[in-house]
């Protein structure tokens, strides 16, 4: 049996084995949940169970927040966003079945050391384009991308997750709350005077490709009020452009959110060029595999499809997100592996 304390310190139990899997150990604990490795017993493939005790939702951004972020994670289907198998629903706890990300999540790559290989820059960037590129043509915005968001497979793919501050954003709605982590949150965000929240994950983007790029975050040690001053007062001239990378960095970091390239265009610039064809050729290749294996799959009895999964409420939903801080910092330092 495994346990979990919740957030007014009653003890929950749920066995080894939880629908179709069989728990191994915990992975992590978040603010919402704790996620554990666990294998299908059928198919023994591994994935990730964040289980969340239903009791911690019962407040003003529990329930309907869970609900609106689940709703809109299990219709995501790229391969560089983590893959929601399914939503399993028990008395006293929710289960979110996810694809599992061996390597863990980017901060923990690159904390206390940049990453130094051009190629590995540009291979982990093009992918994080793409995903945010496929969120945006479907109208979704992220609004906390930080390398604790930003997962790796175990072919170091990258995969972004955690879609609790995600919002739909057609054009229709001029008002959202406030939501995300502030080291990586835009000026026009503190100002409450955004008009396109794309930006805003553009700009959160650029933050992280500078982290990966020097090991460190863009603003001086401070307080909160430090922080927000530095970033409504910044100036992306500061950047010195040290190669190609760096440029990118300042148009992402642009103050002016109609300065900001998209992320479609982000993806059509001339240094991703090499990264534009690998990726047509494995989505090629994957094209191909799937048609070979498609009718054998049709006639497994082992499916992984949903059941139980969850459909969203009626009932105007109401969120209540500060923007947060991240729980340590990233120092300055170098991955030395060059290749």
């Amino acid at each position: 049996m495994f346990e979990k304390i919740s957030n007014d310190g009653i003890k929950y139990t749920f066995p080894e084995t939880i629908g179709q899997y069989k728990l191994i150990h915990n992975v992590s604990q978040g603010a919402t949940g704790e996620v554990y490795l666990a294998k299908h017993i059928h198919i023994h493939q591994y994935v990730a169970l964040k289980i969340v005790i239903r009791k911690d939702l019962d407040n003003d951004c529990g329930f309907i927040h869970f609900e609106h972020e689940t709703r809109i994670h299990k219709y995501l289907n790229h391969q560089n966003i983590v893959l929601m198998k399914e939503v399993l629903y028990f008395q006293d706890y929710i289960v979110m079945v996810l694809e599992y990300c061996e390597n863990g999540d980017l901060f923990n790559v690159i904390v206390g050391k940049c990453i130094r290989s051009t190629n590995k820059l540009l291979s982990m960037m093009y992918q994080m384009i793409d995903g945010l590129n496929y969120l945006h043509n479907k109208n979704i915005v992220h609004r906390d991308l930080k390398p604790d968001n930003i997962f790796l497979d175990k072919d170091f793919n990258i995969k972004i997750g955690d879609f609790g501050c995600s919002e739909e954003c057609d054009g229709s709605r001029t008002n959202y709350d406030l939501c995300g982590t502030l080291f990586y949150t835009a000026p026009e965000i503190l100002l409450n005077s955004w008009s396109d929240l794309k930006k805003y994950d553009i700009w959160s983007l650029g933050i992280v490709f500078y982290t990966m790029m020097t090991g460190k975050l863009p603003w001086n040690p401070g307080n909160l009020e430090d922080i927000k001053i530095q970033i409504i007062n910044w100036d992306n001239s500061t950047i010195v452009e040290l190669n190609d990378l760096f440029a990118i960095v300042r148009l992402c970091l642009s103050p002016d959110p109609l300065n900001r390239p998209t992320s479609g265009q982000l993806l059509e610039m001339e240094i991703f060029s090499v990264e534009r064809r690998l990726h047509q050729s494995k989505n090629n290749l994957s094209i191909s595999s799937k048609n070979v294996t498609r009718s054998t799959l049709s006639q497994s009895n082992l499916s992984v499809s949903s059941y139980n999964i969850f459909k969203p409420s009626a009932r105007k939903r109401r969120r209540s997100c500060q923007i947060s801080l991240p729980q340590i910092s990233v120092t300055n330092s170098f991955l030395s592996d060059a290749s």
